[in-house]
């Protein structure tokens, strides 16, 4: 074989060999053994770029060594040098992208390893060419021989186009690694995207990439979705359900680039909801492909629909206020003149029955008004601090007698004492109204669950709200008509069981209170009704009635324990209880209190001043009192504001608190107020 023909023979194995290689190392590998071979030359390296464009070149680590043991110190000293542009037979090449030779390298001024080496390398000849891929050098292969030796132009520039082809390997690898590249950094946005996404070839109808986020969101694996179990699509006249490919490739053309669009659809496990999708399309290898973007729009809709209730409940609110206020004008004007008219008939008894049947029927007219305005948050309220698990447990206790046996009315109610500053009547008829609703609910009996609980809402601030909850196990309330439920006279009973004013009522007292209602309901499953008012601060006021009511004073045979430093106070407090019947004992300080708690026998009530001498204010007292004896009933008073500051901790969450100066009917309301609060409560 001629020399030129053994050249061209190199080249075709290397091209081959660059054609078939998948890593570029495997390449550059077998062109450092071909070259050698061809070359009898011992020694092949190979140098790569540093980093990309960088200008300096490293070791790859690759090379062609014969003799490794007599070579040993020659690659080390080479794989611990790199080669700025145009410095050594490396960076020459890196620097002119043009192959170079070195006759003797122990010799040549440009050589750095030869002077790092202190002494005469096991080397010869050498020469080296790039590895280009277009313009750029992106590799130097080097070769060495053992002698100095000669080399021909031709060998040089066949060497050339060795190296262009070796950087088209590189070149290829860099864009399939590129390619990767993308593929792993599209995968990881779709991954991630907060919407789901699925591509689809149009001609064949197939569905060709399900993200994560899509998969959930339809309820159906990636199979499932591609072989069309689901999602199911509902059609205009929702009469039809189709695959989702099925349905977007069929009309494409009416909703591609136009925005998103809602349709009905059902997921996997059948649960309907609603849908919504962007449509648009590209082009891949001449085909035209799908991409779709699609959003499960469930709390969305929800939101929009409790925005849309909202304002229509305030629209009416507005709108029953006014009618009410121009109702109670008429009523007044109207039952006035029949009282007038009732003095003048009286020697007639058929035109005074009238006239009292116009006025019983003017009375029903005015409460309706009443709860009207209720409804529209207008309505008069008495303010008090009502405990509300003592409010729930007597009015369950009072429902109870007239329910049916066939009813199991459970209450659960919190272990520690809430407090809520509230119209209490307004709040019981809300606890009645939610049990009689419950009761009926029930055909043929069932169970009614009352609740206390507390609710945390966070908006600006953390605020706290007491609830209570009814649910029933009844027949619920159907969809359609679950948002007007708390319409004024809108009612689902028959004629002449409900006016439909209950729950309205209930609605505009929870929403003047600062408070809500909401409504939970499923057909055939039940309805749960929870209102939720704010809590009063830990300690607790009595306001009570003015002194000029004509209201009795009720007294009782407890005892009860005084803890006041002031004799004027501590004997006008005493004296106050005896004369209404209470047992009373009395000290000055809050040690000569626990004293006598420790020796002898307990009584219903501490009644305690906040401001004592000797170390122990009334706070101490309560928090030593509240840890040794947890059901003792518990009672404040105090004439100094200050003294509130920094005080409400959740040890004396719920103690009542009584201001002074108070008076005789203030003092036997507070009093009779907490010994007949039973707590602390348990679920029963």
């Amino acid at each position: 074989m001629t020399v030129p023909s053994k050249l061209v023979n190199l080249l075709y194995r290397i091209a081959d060999a660059a054609n078939e290689a998948t890593v570029p190392d495997d390449v550059l590998l077998f062109a450092l053994d071909e070259v050698c071979a061809y070359m009898e030359w011992p020694i092949g390296h190979a140098y790569i770029e540093k980093e990309r464009g960088s200008g300096e070149l490293v070791s790859a680590g690759l090379w062609h060594l014969e003799k490794p043991e007599v070579n040993d110190d020659f690659r080390q000293l080479t794989e611990k040098t790199s080669f700025k542009s145009g410095v050594g037979l490396p960076g020459r090449v890196y620097k002119t992208g043009q192959p170079a030779w070195i006759p003797d390298v122990n010799e040549d001024p440009n050589f750095p390893r030869a002077k790092r080496s202190g002494e005469p390398l096991p080397v010869g000849s050498g020469f080296a060419f790039p590895v280009m891929t277009g313009r750029e050098t992106t590799a130097v292969l080097e070769f060495f021989s053992e002698n100095v030796e000669e080399m021909g132009d031709e060998v040089l520039d066949l060497m050339a186009r060795v190296g262009t082809q070796l950087g088209r390997v590189i070149e290829r690898g860099r864009a399939e690694e590129a390619l990767k590249a993308r593929e792993a950094y599209t995968k990881t946005i779709l991954k991630n995207l907060a919407e789901g996404v699925i591509t689809m070839d149009v001609k064949n109808g197939t569905i060709d990439m399900v993200n994560t986020i899509a998969e959930t969101i339809c309820g159906a694996s990636l199979e499932d979705i591609q072989q069309g179990k689901a999602p199911l699509i509902a059609n205009e006249e929702g009469k039809e359900l189709e695959a989702l490919g099925k349905y977007l490739t069929k009309n494409r053309s009416r909703y591609l680039d136009v925005g998103p669009i809602q349709v009905k659809a059902i997921k996997g496990d059948g649960t309907p909801f609603p849908l919504e999708f962007s449509l648009s399309s590209f082009a891949e290898n001449d085909a035209e492909q799908l991409i779709c973007v699609i959003r499960d729009i469930t709390e969305r809709k929800e939101t929009e629909r409790q925005l849309l209730h909202g304002q229509r409940m305030e629209a009416i609110g507005q709108m029953t206020g006014g009618i009410a206020h121009d109702f109670n004008n008429v009523l007044t004007a109207m039952l006035g003149n029949m009282q007038i008219v009732e003095t003048l008939v009286d020697e007639h008894p058929q035109a005074l029955g009238r006239t009292r049947a116009a006025l019983t029927a003017g009375e029903r007219a005015v409460d309706t008004t009443r709860r009207l305005l209720a409804f529209s948050r207008q309505q008069d309220l008495s303010l008090e601090t009502v405990e509300v698990n003592g409010l729930v447990n007597e009015t369950i206790k009072l429902i109870k007698q007239t329910f049916s046996s066939a009813i199991d009315i459970q209450t659960k109610l919190m272990d520690v004492p809430i407090y809520v500053h509230v119209d209490k009547s307004h709040l019981e008829n809300a606890v009645i109204n939610f049990a009689v609703n419950a009761r009926d609910a029930l055909e043929e009996g069932g169970r009614i669950v009352v609740q206390v609980g507390l609710e945390e809402v966070s908006s600006n601030k953390s605020e706290k709200f007491a609830s209570i909850s009814v649910q029933d196990n009844g027949v619920g309330i159907p969809d359609e008509i679950l948002d007007r439920v708390f319409e004024p006279f809108f009612t689902t009973k028959d004629i002449g069981k409900g006016t439909g004013l209950g729950l309205s009522t209930v609605y505009g007292f929870a929403k003047q209170a600062g408070g809500d209602l909401v409504i939970k309901s499923k057909p055939g499953e039940g309805t749960n009704v929870t209102i939720s008012l704010p809590l009063t601060d830990g300690l607790i006021e009595f306001e009570g009635k003015n002194d000029d009511s004509h209201s009795p004073i009720i007294g009782g045979s407890e005892s009860i324990l005084v803890v006041e430093d002031d004799p004027l106070v501590r004997d006008y407090a005493a004296a106050v209880l005896r004369s209404l019947g209470y047992k009373v004992a009395m000290v000055s300080d809050g040690r000569e209190a626990l004293s006598l708690l420790n020796s002898s026998e307990h009584p219903d009530l501490v009644f305690s001043d906040v401001v004592m001498p000797n170390g122990m204010s009334g706070w101490v007292l309560i928090e030593e009192i509240k840890e040794k004896w947890p059901d003792m009933k518990l009672m404040l008073a105090t004439g100094w504001d200050e003294e509130n500051e920094g005080k409400n901790n959740g040890t004396l969450l719920g103690v009542p608190l009584l201001r002074k100066p108070y008076s005789r009917k203030k003092l036997a309301s507070a009093i009779r107020q907490v010994l007949d609060t039973q707590f602390p409560l348990h679920s029963s």
